[in-house]
């Protein structure tokens, strides 16, 4: 392991430089990756079906919003967590799409 206080030498910088330039290819290939999948039809549907899907569940929730407080909050933490995690692979994908827009 190199010292991080030694002035870098030029092979380090080469180095350094190269990986860089890898890195910048992977955030590329990825954003691509993602812009593809943004735009694929099975993207859309993906993003319709979790649309009704939440409707669903928030209709569901209110429906037993009378029920025992205990299992309503578990029922509903559930239902929440599901909403949430579709919400990340969303905005996660989202956010990859526009990784290579900022990257230098």
């Amino acid at each position: 392991m190199r010292n991080v206080f030694n002035t870098p030498t030029k092979e380090d910088i080469k180095k350094a430089e190269e990986e860089k330039k890898l890195l910048d290819q992977k955030v590329k290939q990825v954003a691509e990756a993602a812009r593809a999948m943004l735009a694929s039809s099975d993207f859309a549907k993906y993003k319709e079906t979790v649309r009704e899907a939440r409707e669903d569940m928030i209709k569901l929730m209110k429906l037993h919003s009378g029920d025992d407080p205990l299992k309503f909050a578990f029922f509903a933490k559930s239902c929440l967590s599901k909403i949430d995690a579709w919400d990340m692979l969303s905005e996660e994908i989202e956010k990859d799409a526009r990784k290579d827009k900022h990257a230098s």
